[in-house]
């Protein structure tokens, strides 16, 4: 649980009062907005999702601490502290898979199971030469950001989306 901020829970909203408890995790380049379309089809009669905003996004977005998947890990497991929850699984997406990875080692008997959207793998994910620098460039250009959109994406979607995922980003990512 290292980098986490005693008694600072990070942001999140809970839909659905089921009994199955699952916490959600988004990707590096979006807040906890990026699992919208999804939601519309979620059970929350069998299930309760708390969608959670890291550091450094969305509501969160403000939030200072280390940025470490570590500290990402332990805030969300402070989430689940928030709602009582002493079992869970965790849906995690890109980075937000690597993050429940950790968790799982973190808190072993309290993860019941890890639903990975195109996961970072635990081993991580290095970046040299020209793809650091994309990856890096990001932070400030939103043509790097594109790439990456489109790249991680096969290539398959048109500028709107593109456009869209771009702009969501440079609101819901610091």
């Amino acid at each position: 649980m290292t980098g986490h901020v005693a008694g600072h829970v990070v942001p999140y909203e809970v839909q659905g009062n089921g009994p199955e408890r699952v916490l959600a995790l988004h990707h590096w380049l979006s807040d906890r907005s990026s699992f919208g379309h999804l939601r519309r089809y979620l059970d929350g009669s069998a299930f309760s999702y708390a969608f959670v905003d890291c550091r450094g996004y969305g509501e969160a977005m403000d939030t200072p601490g280390t940025y470490t998947m570590e500290e990402v890990a332990a805030d969300a497991l402070a989430v689940a502290d928030d709602l009582g929850w002493n079992t869970f699984s965790v849906i995690g997406h890109s980075m937000g898979g690597k993050a429940a990875q950790l968790m799982l080692l973190d808190a072993p008997s309290r993860v019941r199971s890890i639903v990975g959207i195109s996961p970072v793998p635990a081993s991580g994910f290095p970046l040299e030469g020209e793809m650091w620098e994309l990856f890096v460039g990001a932070v400030e250009d939103s043509g790097n950001r594109r790439t990456i959109f489109d790249v991680t994406t096969g290539s398959r979607h048109d500028d709107a989306w593109l456009d869209a995922r771009v702009s969501g980003s440079e609101r819901s990512s610091s």
